[in-house]
């Protein structure tokens, strides 16, 4: 299945916005061992920097004032001097200070956007220095043929990764009218219900949605908040395993039923496969949308359904246009009623049997 994940790195080549502290900002810069030259403020653009204000640079000192409509990103280069320092800013009194020979590692006091900014940024380093680890086990793993290993390392991975982007979502609930928390939800998109994303899309403000700037991220994200409870589920179809039957959204009318989209790999099954049958046994019509991508998933495909017990179930073979209608860029149970609107949607295995034990209530 695709997974849509957006690092806070590739978010930092796009220009930001949110509501300000005041009326304009002050940059007053000291930088040891910086030479006298003209110092640039740029804006991130469609082609590349954009210079905003220039100032000359005294004995490693010097100041830019403006005003923003919106907190923004900023670069500070050098005419002279190759470096630069990135900003994130608000209308705030900014102090920099640092080393011109360490420019990765000038401090930025004064600016409540920037300390927001350097929340998503820790996160962001502490994943890479786990990842980073992780390679180096991968690879030994891999040099050893250890096949227990690698899966184990990547099970791991795939853990450590949800954790990563549900930290970033919980950071960005915190202001949804700024642009780096819809990116950092962009990111997060993977692992959060519809019902979850509408929450933080109807707390954004109406401006923010119809900036340009993040006209795609809005898209999307408005295209999985109408898959959130009391919306209609959307239209397609579907054949079963056996190729003999055809299933449409029509078919959930009548009765409330569980869709279970994975693929034969995805461990959990053995745990929600159970669930599913309890639950087809009360009276719950259950299906069991089955992503194959290889080889050996369509040629075990039959045997795989009746080993697992499943033909008692409606196995449905998936397709990339379900998966792209129903936002499933990873396993997940959708509930729907008896008029086929969604009841809602559980992607963690515990979230799973909570959501059919109460259906089942």
């Amino acid at each position: 299945m695709k997974k849509i994940l957006v690092t806070i790195s590739a978010i930092c080549a796009v220009l930001f916005i949110a509501s300000c502290n005041s009326d304009k900002f002050t940059i007053k810069a000291k930088i040891a061992h910086l030479a006298d030259q003209k110092v640039i403020l740029n804006r991130p653009g469609m082609y590349g920097l954009e210079p905003v204000d220039t100032v000359e640079s005294v004995d490693g000192e010097f100041i830019f004032t403006g005003k923003l409509d919106r907190n923004d990103y900023r670069i500070i280069t050098f005419e002279d001097a190759s470096g630069e320092i990135d900003l994130y800013i608000d209308n705030s009194d900014i102090k920099v200070t640092g080393d011109y020979v360490h420019l990765d590692s000038v401090e930025v006091k004064g600016s409540p956007a920037m300390e927001y900014y350097e929340e998503f940024a820790e996160v962001q380093r502490e994943h890479n220095s786990y990842v980073n680890g992780k390679v180096e086990e991968l690879q030994q793993a891999q040099i050893d043929g250890d096949t227990a290993k690698v899966d184990a390392i990547y099970a791991e991975y795939l853990e450590k990764q949800k954790e990563f982007v549900r930290d970033n979502f919980e950071l960005a609930k915190k202001r949804p009218a700024d642009m780096i928390s819809i990116f950092a939800v962009m990111n997060s998109m993977a692992f959060s219900t519809p019902d979850e994303l509408k929450e933080f899309y109807d707390a954004v403000p109406k401006d923010v949605k119809e900036d340009p700037r993040v006209g795609e991220t809005i898209a999307q994200m408005e295209r999985v908040v109408k898959l959130s409870k009391g919306n209609p589920f959307p239209e397609f179809t579907l054949y079963s395993y056996d190729g003999k039957d055809t299933v449409t959204q029509k078919s959930f009318e009548g009765k409330t039923s569980l869709v279970y989209i994975t693929t034969p790999d995805v461990k959990e099954n053995d745990i929600i496969y159970p669930q599913l049958h309890k639950a087809s046994q009360k009276g719950i019509s259950v299906y069991i949308v089955m992503m194959l991508s290889s080889e050996e998933h369509y040629f075990l495909y039959e045997d795989y359904v009746k080993d697992m017990g499943l033909d008692k179930l409606n196995v449905l073979t998936g397709s990339e246009d379900f998966v792209e209608t129903t936002y499933a860029v990873s396993p997940r149970v959708l509930a729907v009623d008896s008029k086929s609107n969604y009841l809602g949607t559980a992607i963690e295995t515990d979230d799973i049997k909570d959501m059919i034990d109460n259906i089942l209530k």
